[in-house]
């Protein structure tokens, strides 16, 4: 399946998602702070809801595809800046007062190298007393709960089929996803290859404070409560001093 197709059906697939609440639990961290770089925006769902409520956004995603769709959103709303680059290299001219990436981002960074670069980098574009916010689906949800499992689903005329192999030595779920899309009498099938690491959450609070990260707090899937080991979305602060 190519990145146009998938991003065609992205939203339609993501429409359970508790948008509304992730995004108010950001804006409560962020507490006060106004300039934002978001890394790996996608369609922009987030981006919208953050630039609805006046925060001076610059939103990266690598995806050319999911940026038209991120931009049919987001056009009208003049504080966000949304351009394509990668979370573990990108430069900017300027700092910011906070780095947010959602939805998994950092689980898309395979290597461990890959997640130190995507932490350096964003204290590096970050001001003094900045802060950065960013989940993980959990080594439980990756392991455990996505396993070795096959899912089956339909949505608004999307019937699909989730096949996922957990690769323990390298922490790594592969995620085969045929979607079967409903064309006049008949069905096109598409097929969308990925792969996540699965992160202990002690692996990732060791690489922030280590790369220089203070007050690391862990929330529980965009609330004030605390992990415990059937958690499923990890979330992580800290902050540049």
């Amino acid at each position: 399946m190519n990145n146009y197709e998938f991003s065609e059906i992205y939203d339609i697939l993501m429409k359970e998602v508790s948008y509304n609440k992730w995004s108010e639990f950001i804006h409560k961290k962020l507490d006060g702070k106004k300039d934002i770089l978001e890394i790996g925006c996608g369609t922009g769902e987030i981006t919208k809801r953050l630039g609805e409520k006046n925060y001076k956004i610059t939103a990266v995603e690598p995806s050319e595809n999911m940026l038209v769709k991120a931009y049919e959103k987001l056009r009208k709303i003049p504080n966000i800046k949304i351009m394509k680059g990668d979370g573990r290299s990108i430069q900017m001219d300027k700092k910011f007062d906070a780095v947010v990436s959602a939805c998994d981002v950092v689980n898309y960074m395979l290597k461990d190298k890959d997640l130190e670069d995507f932490i350096v980098n964003s204290w590096n574009l970050l001001k003094e007393d900045g802060m950065i916010i960013f989940d993980i689906s959990s080594y439980n949800k990756l392991k455990n709960i996505l396993g070795n499992n096959t899912f089956v689903s339909e949505e608004e005329g999307i019937f699909y089929v989730w096949e996922n192999n957990f690769v323990e030595e390298k922490d790594i779920s592969e995620m085969t996803l045929n979607f079967f899309i409903k064309d006049g009498d008949s069905y096109k099938r598409i097929t969308e290859v990925q792969s996540q690491r699965a992160f202990k959450v002690e692996k990732v609070k060791e690489v922030l404070e280590e790369k220089g990260f203070k007050d690391v707090k862990i929330y529980d899937d965009y609330k004030d409560k605390n992990i415990d080991d059937e958690s499923e979305r990890i979330v992580f602060t800290g902050v540049r001093r």
